[in-house]
């Protein structure tokens, strides 16, 4: 069973050097009594469209993460952790 920890995914507008209107997702939160922001890339830029369209369905989105071990050719464990921005929209679907 894996172990899953919550965040929420936000954004917010800002203009590029072109003078697009772009949007910048972060997450944020309290570590050691201080207010923290962690900037949020997607790993593609096909990421961002699928991101407008969670948006589109809620104002801040659940970034929900959770860690998963891969087996090498060598026998070797490897840990890693899994980011996932999911929203459910208002017929039940949940958007991933």
């Amino acid at each position: 069973m894996k172990k899953e920890s919550m965040l929420v995914l936000e954004r917010e507008p800002f203009t590029a050097k072109d003078g697009r209107e772009m949007y910048g997702y972060f997450v944020r939160g309290m570590i050691h009594g201080k207010e923290r922001r962690a900037d949020f890339i997607a790993k593609d830029q096909g990421g961002y469209e699928v991101l407008d369209v969670m948006f589109s369905v809620k104002p801040t989105i659940d970034l929900v993460t959770w860690e998963e071990t891969m087996t090498d050719d060598r026998g070797g464990t490897n840990t890693y952790s899994i980011y996932e921005a999911r929203v459910v929209d208002e017929d039940g679907i949940v958007f991933t």
